[in-house]
């Protein structure tokens, strides 16, 4: 083996590749490059800071919708042809006429005068007035009306009509010559938060054993490498699984859970849970005749926000699954590659690459096999009042502490995750199974 040579004064800057000890998380990189903790693992390659207390806050902002749902008299769709939404239009506006559209005053605060919108039916392309906005009106406490002057005739010979709006889009302002400044409209921040929980594995040895030799690698290492995997383990079960809470400990003082990332996606994300065996819309369909058509539809609802990249932590039946597609249909190619020291498999779709990374902890269990979680790491950041440490046992061999005849030590974290956009995310549950319904 050939060594590294330095002449003159060393610096930190000489350190050989690897030879700074770094973070225990980055240790678990080290030592795990492609097993049980990838998530745990990664969170030493995210954004990460120190936070002051265990509860913690975030805001984010994310781009108006500028739309809102109808509610309509019929069904939830529709218009009405007075402001007191008591009268249902049914067909034969024209050009020039004043209908009036009903949605949350919560939603109302996005539409001013002057405003052009579009009326639409969402599950019909071919439906859709334009308008102008003249007046927003309160209905009662709830709801508000849009006065919406039509623009162009209702068309009675398509399939949809007015009668069927079920949304209301605004496409931009028209405003008259000389006229005054139009109402400002603004939109504020949404504060999220969650918890630090502290996580504790400890090893806990007689000084007997540690000094007897045995036929397997000595007492003492072994139990502090399985004190550290077991500390990785179960951060990485808190951070997908954990939901978000407080309490009382069982020495009467306050203890804390951090919401994981499955947590976040189903409180905040576009859809809880995409399941391919319980889907009416492919209901008695084998996985090879529809996973296809099926992941395709969800993949584009979820690349709707965010970036164009995703990493996929998933379960070897999820992958399977995606496999079997490949090589029945010949429509993909997945790619092998290399990213921060751990295997990966890639896939370009037509909404955007998702990078797949086997998560042995989904594979393991069967209820999980088939699960695949899809995130932006940019998005998620680690927060910790204490980053993982190594808490040894000064008084051992010196006489003081309790005066046990042993060695108690362990690993030590406080943290928890901040997740950006968990509208970015998402969860598939059912991935290569066949259709149940």
């Amino acid at each position: 083996m050939a060594n590294t040579y330095f002449i003159g004064m060393r610096a930190d800057a000489d350190l050989v590749s690897n030879e700074r000890p770094g973070s225990w998380r980055e240790i678990i990189l080290r030592l795990y490059p492609n097993g049980s903790m990838p998530l745990t693992a990664l969170t030493a390659m995210m954004p990460s800071k120190k936070v002051t207390d265990a509860y913690y806050h975030w805001w984010q902002k994310a781009m108006p919708t500028q739309s809102a749902p109808v509610v309509g008299p019929t069904s939830s769709v529709g218009l009405y042809t007075d402001a007191a939404c008591s009268a249902t239009y049914s067909t034969g506006a024209t050009a020039g006429q004043t209908l009036y559209c009903k949605i949350t005053t919560a939603n109302a605060k996005q539409f001013i005068r002057s405003q052009q919108v579009q009326l639409l039916d969402a599950s019909d392309p071919t439906m859709h007035v334009v308008a102008r906005i003249t007046n927003v009106i309160p209905v009662d406490a709830t709801y508000s009306a849009l006065s919406c002057y039509l623009l162009e005739a209702d068309d009675n010979s398509t399939a949809g009509t007015l009668a069927q709006c079920d949304t209301v889009t605004i496409i931009g302002t028209a405003n008259p010559q000389g006229g005054t400044r139009p109402e400002a409209i603004t939109s504020g921040p949404e504060q999220r938060n969650n918890y630090t929980q502290i996580f504790r594995n400890s090893l806990d040895l007689s000084r007997t054993l540690m000094e007897t030799k045995l036929r397997t690698e000595p007492a003492y290492q072994a139990a502090k490498r399985d004190a550290l995997e077991y500390h990785g383990i179960e951060m990485e079960k808190a951070f997908m699984w954990g939901i978000q809470g407080t309490g009382t400990g069982i020495n009467g003082k306050p203890i804390t859970y951090t919401e994981g990332i499955i947590s976040s996606i189903r409180t905040y994300g576009l859809v809880d849970d995409f399941k391919a065996d319980t889907d009416t819309a492919y209901a008695g369909k084998a996985w090879v005749d529809c996973g296809d058509r099926w992941l395709n539809e969800n993949l584009e609802v979820m690349f709707r926000y965010g970036s164009s990249e995703r990493l996929a932590l998933c379960g070897s039946g999820a992958l399977l699954g995606i496999q079997t597609l490949v090589q029945e249909l010949g429509l993909w190619e997945l790619l092998n590659e290399t990213t921060f020291g751990i295997n990966v498999t890639k896939w370009t779709t037509p909404f955007g690459t998702i990078t797949f990374k086997t998560h042995p902890l989904f594979s393991v269990d069967a209820t999980t096999r088939n699960m695949m979680v899809l995130i932006e790491p940019k998005n998620i950041e680690y927060n910790y009042i204490t980053d993982t440490i190594f808490m040894p046992d000064t008084s051992y061999g010196k006489g003081g502490g309790t005066g046990k005849d042993g060695k108690e030590e362990e690993y030590l974290t406080e943290a928890g995750l901040e997740f950006h956009f968990p509208e970015t995310g998402a969860l598939f549950t059912s991935v290569g199974l066949d259709n149940t319904v």
